[in-house]
């Protein structure tokens, strides 16, 4: 597929709706999920690998932007809510943004829900929803290049190294391309291989 055919293809998808995975549940966000918006993005601990937290009208802002978006699913990105599958506590957002390799992904959570598995279980639900559809041929993320718990995130879920040139300084880029996706057909249950009772990603062993 050619670059002008590729970037057609991405202008035609449409963001899926709800999703789960084995242990968190996503919903798109909706105005109700201000509190938890400001929370995270407000929140110099959340944000220290990521930027300057926000405050004031700026993050007003950004949340405003973030729920405009939302509700149109062919527009530029979709955020949704995190929650727990057990008790339905909301514990984070995830972001999907057109543009780049395909489209970008990224998860913040609660400072105290960390390292648990469930930002890969998040990644691995949306990898199933988007890879199920035709016309996105891979998910991208970035982080901070002193960020190692992203970075084994990453490995764990399979996305590749960028070059040097495509992370940019400071930065690592990951790739997730739909050639390397066991469940590229939507067939497979796609499970994270992070945290302590996490499951394989389709086709590896457990």
């Amino acid at each position: 597929m050619t670059p002008n055919a590729q970037q057609a293809a991405e202008a035609g998808f449409v963001f899926p709706g709800a999703l789960a995975g084995r242990r968190v549940v996503l919903d798109p966000v909706a105005a109700v999920d201000r509190a938890l918006f400001d929370a995270l993005y407000g929140d110099p601990a959340v944000m220290a690998h990521v930027s300057e937290p926000l405050g004031g009208v700026r993050l007003v802002r950004a949340f405003d932007s973030a729920l405009a978006d939302t509700a149109d699913a062919r527009g530029r990105r979709r955020l949704w809510r995190i929650r727990c599958g057990g008790d339905g506590a909301a514990v984070g957002l995830l972001g999907l943004t057109r543009g780049g390799p395909g489209l970008e992904v990224g998860v913040l959570l609660r400072v105290g829900v960390q390292g648990r598995g469930l930002a890969a279980d998040a990644i691995a639900a949306v990898a199933r929803a988007v890879f199920a559809a035709p016309g996105v041929e891979s998910l991208w993320a970035r982080h901070r290049q002193d960020h190692r718990a992203a970075a084994g995130l990453m490995r764990a879920l399979d996305f590749r190294p960028a070059a040097a040139s495509a992370s940019g300084a400071g930065w690592a880029v990951w790739i997730l391309p739909r050639p390397a996706y066991p469940g590229r057909d939507g067939s497979d249950t796609v499970t994270a291989r992070t945290g302590r009772d996490a499951g394989p990603w389709p086709g590896k062993a457990a």
